[in-house]
């Protein structure tokens, strides 16, 4: 299901609140939505990349799509946090938000590295590290129950890169992580990320209903459509002009 479905009450905005409330409570609901649609879509590629030949010819277009959503998963959670930390009414000290906060936190560290690629290459390139970061992830084959390790590291494999993989618990045999994003000294579980805002998702949007009861709201989602249409004048000289008429003397 969704984090935020058609009749969600996070679409349902009073028409009775400020302007600055309504963008922050667009804000975070368009957080939510972006954050589902990237975490569907990774999902997706993964699957492809786990359980299909993936010809040379498509394996770029495979791994950027990974990546990118990827990123956008952290880039929208950082964004999320930034909202919540504002946003009316929302009790900065709720036991809710600020085991949100908490569980987010490494989020920043992914997201500065994201933000400073040109002042860090040089760092990068002595470490060997991929620019991008490395995405990791546990595949489980239904034919044998077997869990397999993917990785992907975009861009180009040079001499002494550093590609990091999943973790494995040699005491219970298990792979820690099942979506690993890796970079520089930072790593999120993505799987797990997607698990905890789902479950923040589900209390704010129980929060919301009793904020904002249901009452007359804005609209919302607008889907405009506008044309133009050339039109063909007379010249000038045409108009309101007549020789049929001569005058009486």
């Amino acid at each position: 299901m969704p984090l935020v479905p058609p009749d969600s009450p996070l679409r349902q905005v009073p028409d009775s609140i400020d302007r600055r409330s309504v963008l922050y409570l667009d804000g975070i609901r368009y957080c939510f939505h972006i954050f589902d649609l990237a975490s569907a879509r990774l999902v997706t590629a993964l699957q492809a990349l786990s359980t299909s030949y993936v010809s040379p010819q498509l394996l770029a277009d495979q791994i950027a799509t990974a990546i990118s959503d990827a990123w956008t998963m952290v880039d929208t959670v950082h964004r999320l946090r930034e909202l919540l930390s504002q946003a009316p009414r929302l009790k900065k000290n709720s036991p809710e938000l600020q085991l949100f906060i908490r569980h987010t936190s490494k989020i920043e560290d992914l997201r500065h590295f994201y933000q400073h690629f040109r002042t860090r290459i040089d760092s990068f390139a002595s470490i060997g590290m991929p620019l991008w970061g490395t995405l990791s992830w546990i595949h489980t084959d239904l034919a044998t129950g077997e869990n397999h390790n993917y990785t992907i590291a975009p861009g180009t494999f040079f001499e002494g890169a550093t590609v990091y993989s999943c973790t494995v618990d040699f005491v219970e045999m298990k792979y820690v992580e099942r979506i690993a994003l890796f970079a520089g000294s930072a790593m999120v579980d993505l799987a797990v990320l997607a698990e905890q805002v789902e479950q923040f998702t589900a209390w704010y949007t129980t929060w919301y209903q009793k904020q904002f009861p249901d009452v007359s709201h804005h609209a919302a989602d607008l889907h405009i459509r506008t044309g133009v249409r050339a039109v063909q004048r007379k010249p000038a000289a045409d108009i309101g002009t007549s020789n049929d008429h001569t005058p009486e003397a």
